[in-house]
């Protein structure tokens, strides 16, 4: 709670578990105030009864030897961060999630560092996404994929495998860079407004750009799509696309 950086280091050949209780006031099992850094090659499994799983006011960093990050559930979110999110290494894995899987949410101080983006270079991410209308990977601003493993699977009625609001980057600059998601939920009517959503694979509000690397969306669903890009869409001559793309 004192705002301040903290560094949680999961000691080698630990296995470490964290389970809140439900109807607390908690933000998360797992939460900083301020902003928190992940590193060595020990295991954590959270469990978010009440809220999310684990969530930081500022930003959260996954170091280089990161270990493996397990979120067999969560009422909320798996990971929230505030300002931004950014992953160098490691293994997250989350599943039976009430919101969404990673999420990096901007600030009330709009001239905070690197405010609402994503950073992924390297390690290996599978989610499940079960409820409706609800992202795996989210921000509120820019997204940079250059390098990791990706496993997504949004089954929610609207539900999306990646959504940016933003400008979205994916290469292979730090790591080889493999993405694939299923996107086999429906469309999502809103109770209140009843307004429509569809279950994307990748959705960018502003321009896609895909250097290199592997991108495949399998849009099952009923009335669901691969990729849709509002602005420009840019695939480099050493990107692999097995999608189907709406710009």
């Amino acid at each position: 709670e004192c705002g301040k950086r903290i560094d949680l280091l999961l000691v080698k050949g630990t296995d470490n578990v964290l389970v809140d209780a439900a109807g607390g006031t908690q933000k998360a099992a797992l939460y900083c105030d301020g902003h928190m850094e992940i590193d060595e090659g020990g295991s954590l499994t959270v469990t978010g009864n009440t809220r999310h799983a684990i969530a930081t006011n500022e930003y959260l960093r996954l170091k280089p030897g990161t270990g493996r990050i397990t979120i067999p559930s969560a009422t909320g979110d798996g990971i929230h961060a505030g300002q931004y999110f950014l992953m160098n290494d490691g293994t997250i894995e989350a599943r039976n999630l009430g919101g969404d899987g990673i999420q990096a949410e901007i600030t009330k101080n709009p001239l905070d560092e690197m405010n609402g983006q994503l950073f992924i270079n390297g390690g290996s991410i599978t989610l499940d996404i079960a409820s409706p209308d609800v992202k795996g990977i989210k921000c509120d601003g820019d997204m940079q994929i250059t390098g990791g493993t990706f496993a997504i699977t949004a089954s929610g009625a609207g539900s999306k495998g990646i959504s940016c609001p933003g400008n979205m980057l994916i290469n292979q600059a730090n790591n080889p860079t493999d993405i694939t998601i299923t996107a086999s939920g429906g469309i999502y009517t809103d109770p209140v407004t009843e307004e429509t959503s569809r279950c994307m694979g990748i959705k960018v509000d502003f321009d896609l750009t895909i250097e290199a690397g592997t991108v495949t969306v399998y849009n099952t669903g009923l009335g669901s799509r691969g990729i849709k890009v509002d602005g420009k869409y840019t695939k480099g001559a050493a990107a692999v696309v097995k999608a189907s793309v709406k710009n």
